[in-house]
């Protein structure tokens, strides 16, 4: 028996429910950035701060792992910002409401280490049959 997993439930059937939850996460990821941006272009209207809020959506749309939320230490093995370019200081939005974004970035990062960690105990076979073509942030 593996720990998290309900006596109903099998090891690949949960991993298939956490990844469907993170992608999930990510969906509401991608909508608090898009409203970030909403916030400074409405609030700010700095060119400077449109233009840097802009790179900062790109860089999440594009690949969410790009940027790490600041002062978020990953545990000890498997990091989701390992491949971070970018480091997302909520502080330095003082005029919007940037904080959202910040634990938004921070809770889909989490869910994803979740569902790595059960991923990674499967089979190669259980692998396909829980997410098929395999695991992608």
């Amino acid at each position: 028996m593996v720990l998290g997993v309900g006596k109903d439930q099998t090891a690949t059937e949960r991993c298939r429910e956490d990844y469907r939850k993170f992608l999930e996460m990510k969906a509401r990821l991608h909508e608090t950035v898009w409203q970030f941006l909403r916030d400074v272009q409405m609030r700010m209207r700095d060119v400077k701060a449109i233009e840097e809020a802009k790179r900062i959506v790109d860089l999440i749309i594009d690949d969410w792992q790009k940027v790490r939320p600041y002062a978020h230490t990953g545990k000890i093995g498997f990091d989701p910002f390992s491949q971070a370019t970018e480091t997302f200081y909520s502080g330095d939005w003082r005029d919007v409401n940037a904080g959202s974004l910040h634990s938004t970035l921070i809770a889909c990062g989490d869910m994803f280490d979740d569902v790595r960690t059960g991923y990674d105990r499967l089979s190669p076979e259980e692998k396909e049959e829980a997410i098929p073509g395999g695991l992608k942030p």
